[in-house]
């Protein structure tokens, strides 16, 4: 099985706090799909509340570990209805391990600001 016909998973957040450094509700030791290993292929934000300042980076990293180790999603400062999206492989490489439990964060850089959080992973 390749990545363009493999199993996607899609995972939502409403109205995450980005001004703040933490794992997002709804998001922490998010079980891998047995035996498979994943890939983000889109990491998408609605900005709901002004993100003020600087940037704010989603992260998705080894749940406990390294928070932004396999991909991430910088925010700029954005007023509210701006969409922001993409991805970007982190340090240990756009793969999420096989069986790893793994996570959804924000680096709280915005001094305020709340998205709506969109994250698709494809397994194979």
């Amino acid at each position: 099985m390749s990545y363009s016909n493999g199993i996607q998973t899609t995972h939502f957040f409403d109205g995450a706090a980005l001004d703040t450094d933490a794992v997002l509700v709804g998001g922490e030791n998010i079980p891998a799909i047995a035996g498979l290993t994943g890939r983000v292929t889109s990491i998408t934000v609605y900005c709901t509340v002004a993100l003020t300042t600087n940037p704010t980076i989603i992260e998705i990293g080894v749940a406990g570990g390294d928070q932004d180790g396999y991909a991430y999603l910088s925010v700029p400062a954005s007023s509210v209805g701006t969409i922001t999206t993409g991805v970007t492989a982190g340090a240990l490489g756009n793969k999420i391990a096989a069986d790893d439990a793994w996570q959804i964060s924000s680096n709280g850089g915005a001094a305020a600001g709340d998205g709506d959080v969109l994250v698709t992973v494809e397994w194979s």
